[in-house]
């Protein structure tokens, strides 16, 4: 059983690495944007304006771009995806899930972060 995940801010190549290491190691491949997709369906940007902001733009709900709410913003964004992570990776017997969300200090029990 291995399960990875590959965090780190957008554009840093977390989709490439996980593409090689899943070539590698001959596992599936999940990218967490998906998972966010799956779980607006039925709901509104208004009502979980989370599930529909990347961690690029999350900031824009706590107000003007600066440090504080950036970082606000990716706590908000980690908040609202945590149960579907945890459902996600806990059904899965081998994976390597990419994100810039993943918090590692609430999956590092399911398997192996890698920032």
């Amino acid at each position: 059983m291995s399960k990875i995940f590959i965090y780190g801010v957008p554009g840093v190549g977390k989709t490439h690495i996980s593409k090689e290491l899943g070539k590698k190691l001959n596992l599936p491949i999940f990218e967490g944007d998906k998972l966010k997709s799956n779980l607006r369906k039925g709901k509104s940007k208004k009502e979980n304006p989370f599930l529909f902001l990347g961690t690029c733009l999350a900031y824009q709900e706590f107000g003007e771009l600066n440090k504080e709410n950036v970082i606000k913003g990716l706590l908000a964004v980690r908040k609202d995806l945590e149960n579907a992570v945890r459902e996600h990776v806990e059904s899965n017997d081998e994976l390597i899930l990419e994100a810039a969300f993943l918090d590692p200090n609430k999956i590092k029990d399911l398997g192996r972060p890698i920032l």
